[in-house]
């Protein structure tokens, strides 16, 4: 792909699940951002490494999972392939608790 400054070749990129390359080049080239562009790529090592983040806050209602706090966490940790991570789960209902419990009692520690 050739890359140029503009929305289309984001777009381009971006369907070719290469944004982030794009958003690199830009940033060091165009944006005149280099050190942003490196503030960035340091964050994978941010997150792999050991730091204290809060765990995600989830609500279990009507079924299934509603991420409450965490949004960016999350996503953060997708992209690094990271699978498993703390969280919090609220319930609300006690019905909804009964159900959480029979389903997932065995994952809690």
């Amino acid at each position: 792909m050739e890359y140029k400054s503009a929305l289309s070749s984001a777009v381009g990129y971006a369907a070719n699940g290469r944004l982030e390359e794009w958003v690199h080049t830009y940033l060091r080239s165009d944006g005149h951002n280099q050190e942003f562009s490196d503030g960035l790529k340091r964050f994978d090592r941010y997150f792999l490494g050991p730091v204290n983040m809060p765990p995600l806050i989830v609500h279990y209602v009507d079924s299934g999972f509603e991420l409450n706090d965490g949004n960016h966490r999350l996503e953060a940790y997708k992209r690094l392939g990271i699978k498993e991570y703390y969280v919090i789960v609220w319930i609300t209902q006690k019905e909804e608790y009964a159900e959480f419990m029979e389903r997932y009692s065995e994952y809690l520690q």
